[in-house]
């Protein structure tokens, strides 16, 4: 995953700090948090296999993170998370689970090792 664009919450700019909130309110399942996060200038693209997405607006933004991270989505969790960062450039690596609602299976995981989030 890729995003790009500005911060816009003003309680802090600093991008590990932002990453931090992100993963914060993606294992939350707070989408309104999450999507506070982007600037009006935000891009956020997907590429995962089987299916990729780019959001550019709030409401995108929201549907996307939504049929990405909650949608048929029980037991979610981030289970950890790794951050690398080179000036303003973030790389995080993290670890998600989840029991899949839809298929009323048992608990699947998922490692998810290489998402990136940059802030430009």
């Amino acid at each position: 995953m890729i995003a790009t664009g500005t911060v816009q919450n003003p309680t802090t700019t600093e991008p590990r700090d932002v990453i931090e909130r992100f993963v914060d309110g993606i294992a939350a399942q707070d989408l309104d948090g999450v999507v506070a996060l982007y600037g009006p200038d935000a891009l956020w693209e997907v590429h995962v296999p089987g299916w990729d997405g780019v959001a550019n607006h709030p409401a995108a933004l929201y549907e996307l993170h939504h049929g990405y991270f909650v949608q048929n989505r029980d037991a979610f969790s981030v289970d950890g998370y790794q951050l690398l960062a080179d000036g303003d450039a973030i790389a995080l690596r993290w670890d998600l689970s989840w029991r899949e609602s839809r298929r009323w299976s048992p608990i699947e995981s998922a490692s998810v090792p290489r998402r990136r989030c940059t802030l430009r």
